[in-house]
Formats: C-alpha cells, structure tokens, sequence
C-alpha cells in the first residue's frame, strides 16, 4: 500500500492496524525500511501509547507484589530499549524483589486515548488488573511524552509506582484533568511550569518526587485548586505570592524541601484552609500575620525552619485548630501571647509544639484552658517561674514535655490528674521539693523523667504503681533514703537510672524482678550492703553501673550468666575477694573494677581482647599468669593498672 493511500485511512482504522501487528517485529523491520520508520513516528501512530510487561514484584513490607508494566510508543517498542528499562527498573528493588519477564515473548496493552477518562480506564484492558485491589499491577520506566495524547483523561493516579524521568511537557495537553498524583515516584520536573495550564485541577499531588526546581509562578492560574502537595519534592528557591490566589486550598503542604526566603503574608483569602504544612524547609522571617484569617485552618507547621519574630497572637484565636507546631526554629524570641481571653483560644488544640526555641517568661495561664491537649511539647526554651498549680485540668494529656527550661517550685500535687499521661519529661530544670506521691496515680505512664533538678526526700512506696513504666530516670537530684522494695513492681522497665543521688542503704532484691531490664545505673550515692545475688537473673542487662558507692562482699559467682552485658562498672566500692571466675564467659566493651580491695590472680581465660576500657588499677591483684598478660587488651584504648602488676 503507498503512503499516501495508507495515510488517508480513517485514524481508527490505521491504529486498528498497527495494534493487530507484532510490534516488536515491526521495531525490527523499521530499523532497516526508512519508510516505515517515517509512518509510524508521524501522525497518527506518533500519538500512540501501551503498556509492556517488565516482570513481577514481590510483596515486600506490605506493599502488594503486582505485574510490572512501562509504557511504551511506536517509536520506542524494540527489544533493546525494552531491556535497558527493565535493567534500571530492577536497580529500583532490592535484590531478589523483582523477577525478570522475557522481553520478546511480549505483547503490547493498548491504551485507547478515546475511552480513556481516568485510571481505571486507562488500564482496563491490562491482565488482572483491578483498582479496587491496590497493587494488582504496578508501573515503572520513563513517562512518554505521548501520554499528552490522552486529552480525554480527567483523573490521573500514578502514586506509589516507580515512574522516573522528566515530567512530560505534553501534561499541559491534558486540560480536562481535575486531578493529578503522582507521588511517591522519583520523577523530575523542568517542564513542571507546563502543569500551570491545568486550570481544572482540584487535587495536585506531586510528593515524594525529585522535582529539582523552583515552584513555577504560573501555579497561582490553578485556582481551582484544593489539594496542593508538594512535599518531600526536592524543592528550591522561594514561594511565589502567585499562590496567593489559590483561595479554594484546603490543603497547602510543602514541607521536607529547600524552600528559602520570607514565607509570603498571602493567607488572608484562603477563607476554606484546613492545613497549612511548611515544615523542614528554609525559611526566615516573621510568621505570616495572614494565617490568622484562616478561621477553618486545622493544623499548622513550620518546625524546622529559621523563623524569627513573635509568634501572632491571632494563631491562639484560630477557633477550630487542632495541631500547631512550630518546633525547632531557635529564633523564635519573646513570650509567649498573655493577653488572650481564655474563652477565645483555640480550645479544640490536641497538640502544641513549640520547642527547640527561645521562648521566655511563665507559661500564660491560659495553657490550661486547652483542655483537648493530648500532647504539650515545650523542651528546650526559657520558660521560667512555677507549673500552673491547675495544670491537672489538661485531662486528656498523653504527653508533657518540658525538659530543659527554667522551671523552678514544686511539682503542683494538681499533676496526678494528668491521668492519660504517657510520658512525663521535667528533666533539666530547677524543680526543688520531694517527688509527689501522688503521682503514683499516673498509672498509664510510661516514661517518668525528672533528672537534673532539685528534688529531695524519699522516694514514696507507691512508685511500685506505676506498672506500665518502661523508662525511669531520677538521676542527679538529692532524693535520699532507701531504694524502695516495690521498685520490683515495675516489670515493664528497661531502663532505671537513680545515679547521682543521695540514696542509702542496701539495693533491693525485688530488682532482680526487672527482667527486662537493659540499664541499670545506681552510681554515685551512698548504698551499702553487699550486690544481690538476684541482679544476676537481669539476663537482658546492657549497662550495670554501680560505681561510687559503698556495696561490700565479693563479686557474685553467676556475673557471667550476664550475656548481653557490655558495661560493667563496679570501681570506688569496698569489694573485696577474688575477681569472678565467670567474669570470661561477658564480651564486655568496659570493664571498671578500680578503687575497690579485690585480690588474687585474674581470670586466665578473660577474653580481653573485647574490652576498649579497662580500669583494674587500687586493687591488691597478685602476679598475673604469662599466657594471661600475653592475651590482654592489644586493642585496649583505655586502659589503668596503677599498682597493679596487669
């Protein structure tokens, strides 16, 4: 058939023909027929597009194994660029992930750009697929520029595949879309000024990707917009004001990019903004005023930015937000707003994060008021003064975090009513008085930390009830009296740190009950007695620190039943006796004995060449054996033996 005739078939007819042919036979033939090769990259064979089989992916960490297709054109079907796409595709999965199909036992999908309206259709003649089942089939390699042919398409999800390459320039085509995903795929962007044209776009997701460019200005023509996620895309360069004029966003979220400069004072049209998300960018400045206008406004974030100024007293009047979080700014300066009524801050706030700055002055009083909180994040500031004596008003509090201010009193009795807490953090400020015993009613928390304070007077029987504690840490106050026995109630505990203290008398034996305990340092205070044959069932210990006491009596015999230890400290006591025989059975990495009476030879099988520190010197140990002295420590960093002949 000539040319011209074949050209003047009806369009229909002429992608009839061509999908009823071995495309990879044609591919081979057109190589060597310049003819061919002319019809099939012109119109109307140049707009056609279909899908080829790659291989199969596994289910991997819950992700769905599936059929691996890519797109394919007249003009790219052959085997040799086929190969070359499965061989990138497979570098995208780990090893043993994707399987392999043979490329030329394959037949092409056609996609019919007619039919075409949405995903579903778009892959409707694909083998098994089926969308209301994610992970029936899944697509990889390069988008062709052809995909721009689909003029009928209104919705397009490609999220979660494994696309790569440029974004088409031939999407601006696409003007009927009204949305867009193509997350978590690490396709580029310079042609993404080209999806300005879109002006039907209601849902823009592009997250997830290397875009590598700035946000084109011409995106403020998207004024349908209400869904615009460009997070986590490889982002530079500045926010055009451009977006000013997206006034139907619910949804602007732009955080994990490069993203530097002023964020622009363009909030105050954006009447239906639910969430506003500009976290672990670069940006500098003031917080936009405007945002305070945006009364349906949700969740706000700027952590990790290098914001500056006063936070806006209109933020705390935002009468529906539920999450604010401007953490991590360090220049965010002054105290916090005082003069807000508390009848008009945003009482629905479940979580306020404002740490890792230099906030100053007390916490206002209406703090209190926000009686949603399940999280109050307020660590690393220059929060002085007294806790609100009512702070047990904030009932539904998971967590409170206020560790390393300037916090000064007592601990308000008020706390025990905190009673959904999980975490408590009051470590490093100037907290004075006994640990409340009342907040042994806090039986759901988890994590009690109140190290580097002033706290003094005994710990109170009743910490035996907090049974759900995983972590305990009263470190570096002057708490004094007995270790109580109901600390062996804590059977959840991994780590118990009570060091540097003034604690006396013996350490209990209901702490061998801690079985999953991993870190136990009771160093530097003022505990006597012997070391409690059962501490040697804590089988899970990592770190034992009993350094800078008084502990009496020799070693215990079954220390090496300790398999997992990796710290022993047991240097400035009064031990006395042999070093244990058991001891060669540990790997330990640090191995502190010094400063204490123990005598006799060294164990002759200690594998010493596992230990970095190692400090045996204040003892009275005898002449060590040469096989001993020849296998100690070629790798030891630290190492002390004073008098003694190591």
């Amino acid at each position: 058939m000539k040319k011209r005739l074949l050209l003047d078939l009806p369009t229909e007819v002429l992608v009839q023909i061509f999908w009823q042919l071995d495309p990879f036979k044609i591919a081979k033939y057109r190589r060597v027929c310049r003819y061919l090769n002319t019809i099939l990259t012109g119109h109307p064979f140049s707009n056609l597009i279909g899908l080829v089989l790659l291989g199969r992916a596994s289910c991997v960490w819950k992700v769905y194994a599936g059929d691996v297709f890519c797109f394919v054109t007249p003009a790219s079907i052959g085997a040799s660029h086929l190969a070359e796409v499965q061989e990138r595709v497979a570098r995208l999965y780990e090893e043993g992930e994707f399987e392999k199909c043979p490329i030329n036992s394959q037949n092409v999908v056609r996609i019919n750009p007619v039919t075409a309206t949405n995903e579903a259709s778009l892959f409707r003649s694909i083998p098994g697929a089926a969308f209301d089942e994610p992970g029936a089939f899944r697509l990889a390699g390069p988008l062709p520029d052809t995909i721009g042919s689909l003029e009928q398409l209104n919705s397009l999800n490609l999220k979660g595949y494994k696309l790569y390459g440029p974004i088409p320039s031939s999407f601006g085509n696409l003007t009927k879309l009204t949305n867009l995903k193509l997350f978590f795929n690490p396709v580029t962007g310079p042609a993404l000024s080209e999806l300005g044209n879109l002006v039907l776009l209601k849902n823009l997701d592009l997250s997830f990707t290397r875009l590598q460019c700035m946000i084109p200005d011409n995106f403020g023509n998207l004024v349908n917009l209400e869904v615009l996620d460009m997070s986590n895309a490889c982002l530079r360069g500045a926010i055009p004001v451009s977006l000013g004029n997206l006034v139907n966003l619910v949804k602007l979220s732009l955080d994990g990019n490069e993203l530097s400069g002023l964020v622009p004072d363009m909030f105050g049209g954006m009447a239906n903004l639910q969430t506003l998300s500009l976290e672990k960018n670069k940006f500098e400045g003031p917080i936009p005023q405007s945002i305070g206008q945006c009364m349906q406004l949700k969740t706000l974030g700027f952590r990790r930015n290098g914001l500056s100024g006063s936070i806006p007293e209109l933020i705390f009047r935002l009468p529906l937000l539920e999450t604010l979080d401007l953490s991590q700014n360090l220049t965010i300066l002054d105290s916090l707003p005082t003069c807000i009524d508390a009848q008009a801050i945003c009482l629905l706030l479940t979580t306020l994060d404002l740490s890792e700055n230099q906030l100053t002055g007390r916490l206002p009083s209406y703090i209190t008021s926000l009686v949603n909180l399940q999280e109050l994040l307020l660590h690393e500031n220059k929060f002085e003064g007294p806790l609100p004596t009512d702070i047990g008003a904030l009932s539904k509090l998971e967590t409170l975090e206020l560790s390393n201010n300037q916090f000064s009193g007592e601990i308000p009795d008020s706390i025990s009513s905190l009673v959904a807490l999980t975490k408590l953090d009051l470590s490093q400020n100037l907290f004075v008085g006994s640990v409340p015993d009342s907040i042994a009613l806090l039986v759901n928390l988890e994590k009690l930390l109140l190290q580097h304070n002033e706290l003094a007077g005994p710990l109170s029987m009743e910490i035996g009830s907090l049974t759900s504690l995983i972590t305990l840490n009263l470190s570096h106050n002057r708490i004094s009296g007995e270790i109580p026995a109901s600390i062996g109630s804590l059977r959840r505990l991994r780590t118990l740190d009570l060091s540097q203290n003034q604690i006396c008398g013996e350490i209990p034996a209901s702490i061998g009950g801690l079985q999953h305990l991993c870190t136990l340092d009771l160093s530097q205070n003022q505990l006597s007695g012997e070391i409690p044959a059962a501490m040697m069932l804590l089988y899970h210990l990592f770190t034992l620190q009993l350094n800078h006491n008084c502990l009496v009596g020799q070693m215990p015999l079954e220390i090496g039943g300790l398999g997992r230890l990796k710290t022993l400290d047991l240097s400035h006591n009064q031990l006395t006796g042999p070093m244990s025989e058991s001891l060669f059975m540990l790997h330990l990495d640090t191995l502190k004995l010094n400063h204490n009476q123990l005598s006799g030879p060294l164990p002759r099988f200690m594998r010493w060449n596992d230990i970095r520190t190692l400090h045996l010197d204040h003892n009275q140990f005898s002449t060590v054996s040469e096989s001993t002295e020849s296998s100690a420590g070629s790798d030891i960093s630290d190492a002390s033996a004073g008098s003694d002949q190591v």
